[in-house]
């Protein structure tokens, strides 16, 4: 227990070094106007739930067949650390593709990790003051690394310039005009697409002469 209470704060810190450190972590470019995101994802579901955005329902314990299941329109048995893929279309213009396998499994619960890929197509940003509230959400963590022009994939945040080696100017963030400092929170939110918004939470890395890399989640929310 002790080696592992050591571990997690180290293992923790290697993480965010490594998405600080990377080109563009979590968010690809797979078409001029689409975007993939892409990341881990666990899960969690109460006995009559289902997965929100898909068909994924558990439906209770059964002593001998193990967790009972309905995903893909299909009833099944599963047990622990078998799979639970799903790929499908919520609302147009998106693509969800699952891969999860079972954790653990009770008469109260099921749980689920693995990875998740969200591809969104004809992408046009814009800016939203809020978001409605939807069950629909997925959290990704991402990393960019941004030269001066370049612009935050999936968003109007762009880098400007660095002031003084030391402060990054970034438009596209409304009421916000003083520069970034190396820790300073990033935050943009916006619509992807119709019924597709983003909420983007993002930290300065590093500052370099002319560069920033930015390092944080990203929210995917879909409202049917």
């Amino acid at each position: 227990m002790l080696r592992l209470r050591f571990l997690l704060p180290l293992l923790s810190v290697l993480l965010v070094g490594w998405l600080a450190a990377c080109r563009s972590v979590g968010t690809e470019p797979t078409a001029p106007d689409t975007l993939t995101f892409s990341g881990p994802i666990s899960t969690t579901l109460k006995v009559g739930e289902t997965l929100p955005g898909t068909d994924i329902q558990y439906l209770g314990l059964n002593e001998e067949q193990g967790a009972e299941v309905i995903i893909g329109g299909m009833h099944a048995f599963k047990r622990t650390a078998d799979s639970m893929f799903w790929k499908g279309s919520p609302v147009p213009g998106i693509v969800i593709d699952l891969k999860q396998r079972i954790l653990k499994y009770d008469a109260q619960s099921l749980s689920m990790a693995g990875t998740v890929a969200i591809t969104v197509e004809h992408v046009q940003p814009q800016t939203v003051a809020a978001i409605a509230d939807t069950r629909v959400r997925f959290r990704i963590p991402v990393a960019y690394a941004l030269s001066v022009g370049d612009t935050v994939p999936g968003t109007l945040l762009k880098l400007e310039e660095i002031d003084a080696g030391s402060a990054a100017v970034i438009s596209g963030v409304p009421q916000k005009e003083d520069p970034y400092h190396l820790a300073d929170s990033v935050h943009w939110m916006g619509s992807l697409r119709d019924k597709v918004f983003a909420d983007y939470n993002l930290r300065i890395a590093f500052i370099g002469e002319d560069s920033v890399r930015l390092a944080g989640f990203v929210d995917i929310l879909l409202v049917p």
